[in-house]
């Protein structure tokens, strides 16, 4: 589904955007690899200004005004890949697909190493609801989410193998 072009998600601070201003190709040279070794050091990108200005976290208790909502994403940089001996029952791989039901990817294949897939691990977490705020989808125009033009392929058409 895409918007009309002349869809417009306005930041309620001061700028107005429309959807294709969020397409953009990230090199892999600027994706993290590893944590910033300081915490404080990593890099924050403040986009109140055209162009946004690259700055580090430590600059944002400068930046925020009083009423500002801050949303924060607690994703990781994290080593994805395990590497050992599969038919050492001991080692770490082994355990690991043993006791997360992991599988082999593709053995019709018949590569050899295989990469094997390890489900993702089940987290609890506790949201209490005093700690929510509800905030409205900003793709909305009127109250209404947009609908895709009967020109466009339906979410079958592009899902079909």
């Amino acid at each position: 589904m895409s918007l009309p072009a002349t869809t417009a998600v306005t930041n309620t601070v001061t700028t107005s955007h429309t959807l294709s201003d969020f397409d953009f190709e990230l090199p892999q040279s600027l994706i993290a690899q590893h944590p910033a070794p300081e915490r404080s050091g990593s890099r924050l990108l403040d986009g109140r200004t055209s162009p946004p200005v690259d700055r580090i976290f430590r600059e944002l208790p400068n930046l925020l005004s009083a009423g500002d909502l801050l949303v924060f994403n607690d994703t990781k940089v994290i080593n994805a890949r395990l590497f050992g001996d599969i038919h050492d029952p001991e080692s770490v791989v082994s355990r690991a697909i043993a006791e997360r039901g992991g599988y082999q990817l593709m053995p019709e294949w018949g590569t050899n190493p295989a990469n094997h897939y390890l489900p993702r691990r089940k987290t609890e977490i506790r949201i209490h609801a005093e700690d929510l705020e509800r905030v409205d989808n900003p793709l909305k125009i009127d109250g209404l989410l947009p609908k895709p033009a009967k020109s466009e392929p339906s979410l079958d058409d592009v899902m079909s193998w």
